[in-house]
């Protein structure tokens, strides 16, 4: 049987991701700690939401654009990567 549509488009966006060279870091200000746990703790949250409803649109619509906004705030590519950047950052180590 074929994957679902959103797992082949995941899939897709992760072989890209990885394929593109990662560009430099924001060379901005860094965000605010408190605003990358906000958007940090937000993306857990649609996580385990999506755990727990994985076929509800919504909850895949809310975990898209939480890890949207936090690869938007983090100037990372993907949200792997961006989610590792929000960790250092919080951690003071970035």
């Amino acid at each position: 049987a074929p994957a679902p549509g959103r797992v082949v488009r995941a899939l897709h966006r992760a072989v890209e991701a990885a394929r593109s060279p990662s560009p430099a870091p924001n060379s901005g200000p860094p965000p605010s700690r408190t605003r990358t746990e906000e958007v940090l703790s937000r993306l857990r949250g649609c996580q385990a939401r999506l755990t727990n409803t994985p076929l509800d649109p919504g909850a895949v619509r809310a975990m898209d654009d939480a890890a949207h906004t936090l690869c938007v705030l983090m100037g990372r590519p993907s949200a792997h990567q961006a989610v590792l950047a929000a960790e250092r950052h919080l951690a003071g180590t970035a």
